[in-house]
């Protein structure tokens, strides 16, 4: 695999994980759990929801999941808050220092928001979709063989993936996968904090490599 393969990989986990934290489940979103491509996916990073789609039919785990999405993420009650504000900004804050700076980010970087979106720029689907955007501009620099935007994308990602995503995303993980009553969301919050690690160790061997020697080889 060469850096622009590996690239779209990373681009489309990262893509399919903010899918998975965005609202509750649709039919849609069940199907496309269920569609080939998307298992192989998620089958390489290590988690088989073939195996939880064959307990129960599309519709009823459409339902489990919107269930166990409201219970987990929206409340009422207590709930694991999806937004990194909270996290790191003084515990039940919704708009602190790290929402403006995620706004301010995205805003730099040319982005703008769905029109049907109503929360937060530091809620976690939009995190990881700004990542999955930093990769695709990432893979498009090397398509076109810009060396220095390649350098200039993946020092951003790494700079974005160490001052916010693991500052909070891994313990929000860990307390979906405490409060968690399905497996599915289970997997899901193991899976995106292992992926997050083992992204932190690829930035930084490719950050380090980008130092010595060009990221364009074929």
């Amino acid at each position: 695999m060469n850096y622009t393969e590996l690239a779209e990989q990373r681009s489309n986990i990262y893509g399919l994980l903010s899918l998975v934290y965005l609202h509750e489940p649709t039919i849609d979103f069940v199907r496309l759990l269920a569609s080939r491509d998307i298992q192989d996916l998620l089958e390489e990073a290590g988690f088989n929801v073939g195996e939880q789609l064959k307990e129960g039919n599309e519709e009823n785990f459409r339902e489990e999941l919107q269930v166990e999405y409201a219970r987990l993420f929206l409340g009422p009650g207590s709930h694991v808050c999806p937004n990194e504000s909270v996290w790191r900004d003084g515990g039940s804050m919704l708009w602190g220092k790290t929402t403006s700076q995620i706004k301010n980010l995205i805003e730099s970087l040319g982005l703008t928001y769905r029109t049907d979106w109503s929360g937060l720029p530091d809620h976690i689907c939009v995190e990881l979709e700004l990542m999955q955007k930093l990769i695709l501009k990432e893979k498009k620099a090397r398509e076109q063989k810009k060396e220095e935007e390649v350098r200039t994308c993946l020092e951003i990602e790494e700079k974005f993936m160490n001052e916010h995503l693991l500052e909070w995303i891994p313990s929000f993980c860990d307390e979906v996968v405490k409060k968690s009553q399905l497996l599915f969301y289970k997997s899901i919050a193991t899976l995106t904090k292992q992926f997050l690690e083992y992204e932190k160790e690829l930035l930084q061997n490719l950050c380090a490599t980008s130092d010595r020697e060009s990221l364009l080889t074929e």
